[in-house]
């Protein structure tokens, strides 16, 4: 049964309405003014029995708290709280007199929402879009900035990469109709748990522990499901795998001696080990350019001329002394090999 908001004034003679003592100007209240509660509460009617069981929420007061969640980035529980204290977000939902009580439950947005689906949540979206002009609507173009948009983004790490992996082999066993050995789906749902917040102390020496025995299960899972597989399933992953740039580097299993190391690239994996060795090297001689330079021991144009030279992979460096023409002129990589390899030059490090 749909429930009205309570406008009589006979009851409340003794309290001052709202409209009395907030400011009519506000944006809210003007945009209260805008919308046409009455299409609202006819459109979303239909969503109640009209005749039968206990009296709901108002129509208006609950898709007016639902507005303004939206527009004020709050969660179900917070928007109610503030509701509490804020008579202009109560003026927007129709109450006449200011409550000094919660207007609902904040569960009752939950069933809400499950209760208008994806047709009411349109319908919502409609309503916004009616309260610009056609012309704003219309318009192919729109300026936004996002600099503080938040976003729902989850950043990778490598736990959650061996889970992938983990899951992505699961896939491929259940397409080829393979029996793997074991599966670990519930061991691997409490070690995702066991190894988060490996930062705190009391819980380093598990986590750390979890995330080790997530990468021992996911070259578990890899190597049996790569035992199974027929030669012609092995040459199919293969072709895709080559169509989309992806390129196998896994090691092989050591402990049992096991041969089946084909996928691992031993020069692809030092190509990459001396890249980051690079990298890591130039970022450090950077940092120690530019610490001398703030103290003055080295003038600022040398650290200029050193820092742009490293951002350029295939940049000489060029240091002062007499020297053959053959050791002044030198990669970056040969540089750096042949201080830290061989050990000379140690003054120029």
């Amino acid at each position: 049964m749909i429930g009205k908001i309570n406008k009589s004034l006979q009851m409340n003679i003794f309290q001052t309405p709202l409209a009395q003592f907030i400011n009519k100007g506000h944006e809210l209240c003007q945009l209260a003014d805008q919308i046409d509660w009455q299409s609202v509460e006819n459109e979303f009617s239909s969503y109640y029995c009209p005749d039968n069981g206990r009296p709901s929420i108002p129509i208006r007061k609950i898709v007016g708290v639902l507005l303004l969640k939206m527009m004020f980035s709050h969660s179900d529980e917070s928007v109610v709280k503030r509701w509490q204290e804020n008579p202009y977000w109560q003026y927007f939902c129709g109450e006449t007199f200011f409550q000094h009580e919660k207007p609902f439950d904040p569960t009752e947005l939950i069933k809400f929402r499950k209760r208008i689906c994806e047709e009411g949540a349109g319908k919502l979206l409609k309503l916004s879009l009616n309260l610009f002009s056609r012309k704003e609507v219309e318009e192919k173009e729109v300026c936004i900035d996002t600099t503080v948009q938040e976003k729902n983004i989850t950043y990778p790490t490598d736990a959650k990469l061996r889970k992938k992996i983990i899951e992505k082999c699961w896939g491929i066993a259940e397409k080829g109709g393979i029996n793997l050995r074991q599966s670990y789906r519930r061991t691997l749902k409490q070690l995702m748990i066991d190894q988060r917040f490996r930062e705190h102390p009391k819980r380093r020496r598990k986590a750390n522990a979890a995330a080790r025995k997530i990468d021992t299960i996911a070259g578990r899972v890899v190597r049996d499901l790569e035992r199974k597989l027929t030669s012609q399933q092995k040459q199919a992953y293969e072709e895709d795998s080559f169509q989309k740039d992806i390129i196998g580097n896994i090691d092989q299993n050591k402990r049992n001696g096991s041969e089946h190391g084909h996928l691992f690239d031993e020069l692809l994996y030092k190509c990459r080990f001396v890249v980051e060795r690079t990298n890591a090297w130039l970022d450090a001689f950077k940092a120690i350019l530019v610490e001398k330079t703030l103290l003055g021991k080295i003038p600022v144009s040398l650290c200029v001329f050193v820092c742009q030279v490293a951002a350029c992979p295939g940049a000489i460096f060029w240091f002062p002394g007499k020297r053959s023409e053959r050791e002044e002129h030198r990669t970056i990589s040969e540089r750096i090999s042949w201080v830290n390899l061989k050990g000379k030059d140690k003054k120029h490090r």
